[in-house]
Parts: structure tokens; C-alpha cells; sequence
């Protein structure tokens, strides 16, 4: 039993908080010459192992000697860590003949799940706070006074007389 052509593809959701879901395509090909009755897992992982989310593949039909089928299992409740892995695992039992595991398989691929729904947010946030500060920034400027400034006399100019102009 052999695992190939492993695709991810990440369809994201609305909610900016929210997890979205992981679509794993891949092939098996039983190269041998007896039937196998493949158990699968998927495996869907972020950097470093977050968000693991692991489905086990039941009700999968024997693959005939000789034979490729193609396969696509959803993984749900992923988290857009930017950057996936999925790792498709694979054990092939022997049907008709006596049983027992005669091949395993694991194969990987990587994709993108960007938050897309979580940056826009963060875009309309700053967007809205860079307005704010600009609609608030343009009544501050230098104010002026429309009466004139109280003036006080020069500290050698003679004092005025209470009655009247000096007339010397």
C-alpha cells in the first residue's frame, strides 16, 4: 500500500475567531498482488503542532490488487495558522488470504490557511483608529485671539495723570 500525491487546501471562515476546514486529497495504490483493506488517518497540524486535528478514515472500501484510488477527507475545526501540514498514514490488511498488516505509508504536504477574515479586522481597526486621530488633529492647530493683547507701558515712559495729559 502506498500513499502519493497528498494535496491540502484550506477553506477558511467569516468568523474572524472561528476555525475553518482542511481538505485532504491523496492516492492509494496497492502495488501488490493480493487485496488490501486500507486503515487511514489524516493527520492536519499549524507550526509546531498546533491545532492537531486527526480524523480516522472508517468505512473504507478494500483496494484490488494491481488498483489506485483517490481519496478526499475533510478535517474540520482547523485553525488558519498561516502555514499547514497534513500527514496521510496508511495500513494496508490482507483480505482473503489469512489477514494480517502486510504495508504501511505515511506521506505529508504542506499549504497555505491565512486568516483572512482576522486581517481584515485588524485592517478596519487601525484603519479606524489612523481616522479618528486625523479627524481629531485638525482642530488643533495655533488659535488666535480676536481682541488685542493688554499692553503695559514702557518702564522709562512717565506715568499718565489721573487728571488728564501732562501739559507741558
Amino acid at each position: 500500500m502506498r500513499v502519493d500525491d497528498v494535496r491540502l487546501d484550506y477553506r477558511g471562515t467569516a468568523n474572524p475567531f472561528g476555525a475553518g476546514r482542511a481538505v485532504v486529497t491523496y492516492t492509494l495504490t496497492n502495488a501488490g498482488n493480493a487485496r488490501l483493506l486500507p486503515s487511514e488517518s489524516v493527520t492536519v497540524a499549524g507550526p509546531g503542532g498546533v491545532g492537531t486535528r486527526t480524523v480516522v478514515v472508517t468505512g473504507a472500501q478494500e483496494v484490488l490488487a494491481g488498483s489506485t484510488v483517490r481519496r478526499t477527507v475533510g478535517v474540520d475545526g482547523v485553525l488558519p495558522a498561516f502555514r499547514l501540514e497534513a500527514a496521510v498514514a496508511v495500513t494496508g490488511e490482507a483480505v482473503g488470504i489469512g489477514g494480517g498488516d502486510l504495508a504501511a505509508d505515511r506521506a505529508t504536504a504542506a499549504g497555505a490557511a491565512v486568516p483572512w477574515a482576522a486581517l481584515a479586522l485588524v485592517l478596519v481597526v487601525v484603519g479606524g483608529a489612523v481616522l479618528v486621530g486625523l479627524r481629531d488633529g485638525r482642530g488643533r492647530g495655533v488659535t488666535t485671539s480676536a481682541t488685542p493683547a493688554p499692553t503695559t507701558p514702557a518702564p522709562d515712559a512717565p506715568a499718565p495723570d489721573a487728571d488728564g495729559p501732562d501739559p507741558r
